[in-house]
């Protein structure tokens, strides 16, 4: 398929998408009358890749293992007094 998008099979122990009339009603898309969800936990200042990984999330959630690292990775860092150094 020259150019189009690839489907492929949904990964066993994976949750599966939102459709999109429920992530309209959370706000995930833009919908008239209804608040971003983002905007709401997200400070405005908050960097736009940010925004899409958190989006990206929410929208196709990972499988539990990875969600239980990056659960654990987010309150490592959310302890954390110092700055990292870049790699």
């Amino acid at each position: 398929m020259a150019g189009g998008a690839q489907v492929k099979p949904r990964q066993e122990g994976r949750p599966k998408p939102l459709y999109a009339c429920t992530a309209g009603q959370l706000g995930l898309h833009t919908t008239r009358g209804m608040p971003s969800l983002l905007d709401a936990v997200l400070p405005s200042s908050a960097y736009r890749s940010c925004r899409l990984y958190l989006e990206d999330l929410l929208l196709l959630p990972p499988p539990p293992d990875v969600a239980a690292s990056i659960r654990a990775a987010c309150r490592d860092l959310a302890g954390e007094r110092q700055p990292h150094a870049l790699m």
